[in-house]
């Protein structure tokens, strides 16, 4: 018969992850937010306005009354820029923020799913020292047939929870890569 649990199972790496060092490597290397400080630093009020706009309509020109229009015509460009990269750079904080959280909500999940899967191999242990204590009492000659399937069943479900955490963990670092910005570099 072949045992249903993996012959090579799914590995948690236990490993911290510092939630500060991951914060600092998303907002250095996560492609849209390099995206917009480029945006932010290229000068160009037509080109952030048509990106904006391209993202969010909400967040790209923003109409302007006829006073406004009249002062922007005397000193037109230089004007555009600013206000285009006020734009810019309000979306990159928000932004920004936004990373921050999502790259830390990621860590704690990573680590909650660890610890999960720590108790879970700890529950494997327990289910496989008892059935090794029933097997001890039926070698001796006492009859355990219903504690031995009993026995058997509880360690087969502790390994099934350990598979379920394992995977949970692996999707959780998933996420962490994501929130990184590491999948769309991968």
């Amino acid at each position: 018969a072949r045992p249903l649990w993996p012959s090579d199972p799914l590995r948690v790496k236990p490993d911290d992850v510092g939630a500060e060092a991951a914060v600092a490597t998303a907002l250095q290397f996560r492609s849209d937010l390099n995206l917009l400080r480029e945006l932010r630093d290229s000068g160009s009020g037509e080109l952030a306005d048509a990106v904006l706009d391209a993202a969010n309509p909400l967040l790209g020109s923003v109409p302007r009354d006829g006073a406004i229009a009249a002062l922007c015509a005397l000193g037109k460009e230089p004007a555009q820029r600013r206000a285009a990269r006020d734009r810019v750079g309000e979306v990159l904080a928000a932004r920004e923020r936004q990373a921050e959280a999502e790259v830390r909500a990621a860590v704690a999940l990573l680590m909650g799913h660890r610890s999960s899967a720590a108790a879970r191999a700890l529950d494997v242990r327990a289910a496989e020292a008892k059935l090794a204590e029933v097997r001890a009492r039926a070698a001796a000659g006492q009859s355990v047939a219903a504690e031995l399937a009993v026995a058997k069943l509880d360690v087969l479900k502790a390994k099934g929870d350990l598979l379920s955490a394992a995977v949970e963990w692996h999707l959780a670092e998933v996420r962490l890569r994501a929130a990184l910005g590491a999948l769309a570099r991968e």
